[in-house]
């Protein structure tokens, strides 16, 4: 009989590939053992192209494929970062991707992996350069906003990079030149400023001039030495979310046009570190050493946030200092000290199981295909890993198959009618095995036009 195979070239769409090589259907904890420059972690960002960013304390990585690329600040490489301690990461209209760092304004080149330093100011200089607290895209198209630790607020023409002065100026005027935290700008062209010693500002963009913010009494003074941490506007009640790290939530009613606290008692003071309102409407707080909860806007009270078949992370113990929602709907919450915490968006059904090649219990590889051989065993190709084979459907009894392959980027499989084994190398060719044990590579199949197998297809017909 004679055995025709197609094969297909496929280019992997980014966002499946990012998805693939984390998301395990149970929730998953990766820190520095999984190649995390740090587990302080300070934020996370998914960019327009799909590329999800971590960053904190020790640099800034990015996913790729199953793995991290580290970017670091280097003193022999001048087109390094400027500094490892990350405080933000944006990417504008253009998709540039600009980094705020404890040193100063990055923008980087994604052709070239090089890192442009922006000048905010005269005053920066290679021994001084300023903290970057904050990058939001501005009121007009083209345009970024940048806050600093201790030098104000900045207006950026986002292609050039060059300071916008007469808009910076007016910003300065009215904000002042201190240190200035989180931005958010909203559908009233409202500029929300959280600062160190005002609690935080509010300008209208439109007129250029402070917004007077109304209080309740039970409110207190949130301007006056409040420690603002987070800010969330809910696109359902219009309201403004505020947390504080000091004094628990507080809402500024868009209805009643005046500042005040929830009813429940739990937010009062409770550390709020980061706040997310999801693609479905719901309200997630995170919070220091208490972990995650949900806000139920209508009740304004709290419940804990409850992650199904958790058994990698003590949730409620944790510091959440950032929440992110990816393009897949899945959560990622940054928790302090510990690494990244994924929760799918869906885990019902599903069971977890680690195919690695060394008994640790965590997965090794991206699985990227499967295959039933005429015995009924299932052949796993991983990504990374090499080959694997589950007598039946027992995958608590996953075997490593290594004779005659040489190389562990496994991309695809197939069976044919005579139970012939076939196996997509990813740069190594094809390879097949008669007995399921030996895999070998005839001379035919090593005359193939390219060496990238990404899929594999029996023709029964032929």
């Amino acid at each position: 009989m004679k055995h025709t195979f197609t094969l297909l070239v496929i280019i992997l769409g980014l966002l499946s590939s990012i998805q693939h090589s984390l998301n395990a259907q149970n929730p998953r904890l990766y820190n520095s053992e999984h190649g995390l420059s740090s587990s302080r972690i300070n934020g996370l960002y998914q960019d327009r192209d799909g590329f999800i960013w971590i960053y904190g304390e020790n640099g800034l990585d990015r996913l790729v494929g199953n793995h991290f690329k580290r970017f670091e600040y280097r003193e022999d490489i001048p087109t390094s970062l400027s500094n490892n301690s990350i405080n933000d990461v944006f990417m504008d209209e253009h998709k540039q991707l600009w980094i705020g760092t404890g040193k100063g304004l990055n923008r980087f080149d994604a052709t070239t992996n090089r890192f442009e330093h922006i000048k905010l100011s005269e005053l920066e200089h290679e021994h001084h350069r300023f903290s970057i607290s904050n990058i939001i895209a501005g009121d007009k198209p083209n345009t970024l906003i940048v806050s600093t630790s201790g030098h104000g607020i900045y207006v950026l023409n986002a292609k050039t990079g060059a300071v916008d002065l007469p808009s910076t100026t007016s910003l300065q005027q009215l904000m002042g030149t201190s240190f200035i935290g989180t931005l958010l700008l909203d559908n009233r062209g409202w500029l929300w400023a959280v600062t160190s010693h005002d609690g935080f500002k509010v300008i209208d963009l439109k007129t250029k001039k402070l917004v007077n913010i109304n209080q309740t009494p039970e409110a207190g003074n949130v301007q006056t030495g409040q420690l603002i941490s987070s800010l969330q506007s809910d696109p359902v009640t219009g309201n403004m979310l505020i947390g504080s790290s000091s004094n628990g939530l507080y809402i500024f009613d868009a209805a009643q046009q005046r500042l005040r606290k929830p009813s429940d008692p739990n937010l009062q003071t409770k550390n709020i570190q980061s706040l997310l309102v999801k693609k479905d409407g719901t309200i997630l707080l995170g919070s220091e050493n208490r972990g995650i909860w949900v806000f139920d806007r209508t009740t304004e009270t709290i419940m804990p946030y409850d992650v199904p078949n958790n058994a990698q992370v003590d949730l409620i113990h944790s510091k959440v200092h950032d929440l992110m929602e990816d393009n897949a709907g899945n959560l990622w919450a940054g928790l302090y000290q510990k690494g990244i915490f994924i929760v799918p968006q869906s885990n019902s059904g599903f069971e977890y199981y680690a195919i690695n090649n060394n008994n640790s219990g965590k997965n090794r590889a991206c699985i990227s295909a499967f295959a039933k051989d005429k015995q009924g065993n299932l052949w796993i190709a991983t990504d990374g890993g090499g080959l694997f084979s589950a007598k039946g459907n027992d995958l608590n009894d996953v075997q490593e198959k290594t004779e005659g392959v040489a190389c562990n980027s496994m991309i695809s499989l197939a069976v044919d009618g005579s139970g012939t084994i076939w196996a997509g190398s990813y740069g190594h060719g094809l390879y097949c095995s008669r007995d399921g044990i030996r895999f070998e590579q005839p001379d035919y199949l090593k005359r193939l036009p390219n060496d990238k197998i990404m899929s594999l297809l029996y023709d029964e017909n032929r």
